[in-house]
């Protein structure tokens, strides 16, 4: 009686430690897709669900290549499958700039970061895929591109226009040029041309 006990209570703290461990990876910002060696997927969180369009029942069970699909931002090639190779244990170079495709076609900028889950003995059980949505950062990129660009139009017309009037003043067409300005507008030329 005293070992049924003790079996019970194990299972049940077994049980919400399932609980809380569902429970964080399910309310995680990032979407979070587990597969396993075959490349099967057994895990698929709320925000892989906004991520793809595809809910969880959809998923489990089907090959990550049918649900996950990416692409680079600029050109439209297909993403090196980087999950397989890191299934297969093999090196994976830095992916910037992908996207990934949502079941209706429609793209995301993500980043992502693909782990093989090994066992002591480096058994391969599978890899854990982390996507993050950075649709915010890349406008944020975009802003700051269209800052910059104004910014520098902007001070390039004033700067030309001094350039061309110590031009101007150098050349005498304002008259005779006084000794001690020479140096001076030579630094003011100096530094626009900078």
């Amino acid at each position: 009686m005293e070992k049924e006990r003790e079996l019970q209570t194990n299972l049940l703290r077994l049980q919400e430690s399932q609980a809380k461990d569902e429970a964080l990876l399910g309310n995680m910002g990032e979407g979070v897709v587990a597969i396993d060696e075959t490349g099967k997927i057994f895990l698929f969180n709320k925000a892989a669900t906004l991520l793809t369009g595809f809910t969880p029942l959809e998923v489990l069970g089907q090959d990550y290549s049918q649900v996950l699909k990416f692409e680079f931002e600029k050109e439209k090639d297909r993403v090196p499958d980087f999950i397989n190779a890191v299934l297969d244990k093999q090196p994976v170079k830095d992916l910037p700039y992908i996207q990934i495709i949502n079941k209706w076609g429609q793209r995301t900028p993500v980043t992502q970061s693909t782990t093989l889950i090994s066992g002591q003995n480096q058994e391969n059980y599978g890899a854990i895929i982390v996507l993050r949505n950075i649709t915010h950062e890349r406008q944020l990129d975009k802003l700051k591109d269209e800052f910059v660009s104004i910014a520098s139009h902007e001070l390039r017309t004033p700067m030309t226009a001094i350039k061309g009037l110590i031009s101007m003043i150098f050349d005498g067409d304002y008259g005779q040029l006084n000794p001690g300005l020479k140096e001076p507008l030579s630094d003011i030329a100096t530094s626009t041309q900078r």
